[in-house]
């Protein structure tokens, strides 16, 4: 998924101006000082930069569960962003921000520091392997000024987040621990900065939003969330775990990078020992060289483990059994999600030929018997190819294809499990993005037209910017959406109701008669969920990630 992480730092933003210093005090000796910011409507934002909730996870604290940070005496500087963790394609990172095993920090957005407003933390995307929640994409004071709190945190990443030797030495999901960890500093320290603990929404976006969706499932994550969002994630997407069926598993890519690093011990505890001598860097580039050669953009991922028990069982058994928070969600993906992946320089469209090529490139990561691959192709064939020879047709559904399988089914199908053991206590609202962001800041308005709203393309609208810059190169559409879009996101986060108050249009949730969802664009609208006979199709093609099971036998 290099691709969606190129989109998500081209995504430009511009810093925010600086104004009046705020201090704000998590206990009696022990304060931070923040900076201050005027919004265009004469909203003043506070925000506190680089709070610490984790401790370092640098020698013997690394690939372990994290710990607290300690407390300090005094008055805190929170005026400048911290240190991100180490990560994959670094190249790609802003130059200003330094790479560090001491990175669990947060940033806190507030309009009222002595308000009780509901609080939105958002878990950033890249792959797993790379991100940080200061990147200026992620500024959240337009946010933040719809009345909420919004928090932005860092985690572990690629081989320092998820990396595991697949028993209970070195068990995965360090990353995931580390999420757990901020909103648990969330509901113990959020109300000195105007926030109400008790009304804590979880979002994400991409592999973030994979997360958000395994907190949904977590028994470690119980309690500390009221609501959760997720953007083009779902942890029923077969990227988002880590599944007997996958090629390369997390202790295969350890014991790839420890051959680069000079760790080639046969117990799993001297192993252990042996990388954390190692230093950070070698261990990261070491975890990039190992990815460049084996040509797969997803080694280190979340992981069935019970050591820590994050994640007991698979997604899907989890939701099968009931095993998951009642929360209400919010949840949806682009018209056009992965649609930058195909090459058509002459906008001529794809072949047949090119279409099957594409779809079998998702399969490549994975254990499949020819058999399997070929009843796969059938699927294709019938589902989306069909009798089409025209080149331009076969394209539309070819991005269809690739919105459905990678995810846009994953989501529906969780809903459809969630509501199963719902009984009417909790709601769902399901959306479809179709605006393509005009300004030329982003990357997204150099494409194609054809290619429709893809990955991240939502980001800029959530995080709206209203620097002079920004507004300059901006159009009256895009302010629009991303007004609406905030709107909708944060009535969700205050009232569980994304159109609550609306008086033009009344988004009802989303049931498995009604599959209602609303389509997000200049003029918004509300249809249905365009594919739900996939659903079925999409769950047998998941359970092929469990075992080598032919697919002819559960077709029919």
């Amino acid at each position: 998924m290099d691709s969606l992480k190129v989109l998500l730092v081209l995504t430009l933003s511009l810093a925010l101006a600086a104004g009046d210093f705020v201090t704000v005090y998590l206990s009696q000796n022990q304060g931070v000082k923040g900076d201050t910011k005027k919004l265009r409507d004469g909203t003043v934002i506070s925000i506190f930069k680089n709070i610490p909730f984790g401790a370092s996870t640098a020698g013997d604290t690394r690939f372990a569960e994290p710990k607290e940070a300690q407390p300090w005496t005094g008055v805190r500087d929170a005026l400048a962003f911290g240190g991100r963790c180490y990560q994959m394609n670094e190249s790609l990172a802003p130059k200003w921000q330094f790479e560090t095993e001491d990175c669990l920090n947060l940033n806190i957005y507030t309009p009222d520091v002595n308000g009780t407003l509901p609080v939105m933390v958002f878990i950033h995307g890249g792959g797993f392997d790379s991100g940080s929640g200061s990147y200026s994409l992620y500024e959240s004071s337009t946010l933040a000024a719809n009345g909420v709190v919004v928090v932005t945190i860092n985690y572990r990443l690629g081989p320092f987040g998820f990396l595991s030797t697949g028993d209970d030495v070195m068990p995965g999901n360090y990353g995931l621990l580390d999420q757990v960890l901020a909103l648990k500093w969330v509901q113990k320290y959020i109300r000195e900065f105007g926030g109400d603990p008790d009304e804590v929404t979880i979002f994400g976006e991409s592999a973030g939003a994979a997360c958000v969706s395994l907190h949904v499932l977590s028994p470690l994550s119980k309690g500390l969330f009221k609501r959760a969002i997720m953007e083009s994630g779902d942890a029923l997407n077969a990227w988002a775990v880590e599944r007997p069926t996958t090629l390369i598993k997390s202790a295969d890519y350890a014991k790839a990078i420890g051959a680069r690093v000079g760790c080639n011990q046969t117990t799993s505890q001297a192993f252990l020992e042996c990388l954390r001598g190692v230093s950070a860097y070698s261990l990261m580039v070491a975890g990039e060289n190992v990815q460049e050669e084996l040509g797969v953009e997803i080694l280190a991922t979340p992981r069935v483990e019970t050591k820590f028990g994050f994640l007991p069982e698979y997604p899907e058994d989890l939701l099968a059994k009931g095993a998951f928070q009642k929360v209400d969600t919010l949840r949806g993906y682009n018209s056009g999600e992965y649609a930058f992946v195909i090459t058509d320089d002459e906008n001529d469209g794809v072949t047949r030929e090119e279409f099957v090529k594409y779809f079998l490139k998702i399969t490549e990561n994975y254990a499949f018997e020819n058999s399997t691959l070929e009843d796969l192709k059938e699927i294709i064939d019938a589902e989306y190819l069909r009798n089409e020879t025209d080149k331009l047709a076969l394209r539309t559904s070819l991005i269809r294809g690739l919105t459905d399988l990678l995810f846009a089914t994953a989501q529906v199908l969780d809903l459809d499990k969630l509501l199963a053991y719902d009984h009417g206590n909790t709601q769902h609202y399901l959306y479809q993005f179709n605006y393509v962001v005009e300004s030329i800041l982003n990357l997204q308005s150099l494409m194609p037209k054809w290619m429709g709203a893809t990955h991240t393309g939502e980001l800029p609208l959530v995080f709206r910017d209203e620097s002079a810059f920004a507004e300059l190169l901006s159009t009256q559409n895009q302010k629009d959406v991303g007004l609406l879009t905030q709107k909708l996101w944060t009535n969700f986060a205050k009232f569980g109701n994304p159109t609550e108050n609306a008086t033009t249009m009344q988004w009802a949730p989303y049931t498995t008669a009604n599959r209602e969802m609303m389509i997000i664009d200049v003029h918004p609208s509300i249809s249905s969920y365009p594919r739900p006979d996939f659903v079925p199709i999409y769950e047998k093609i998941l359970a092929l990630f469990r075992n080598k099971t032919d697919l002819a036998s559960i077709l029919g």
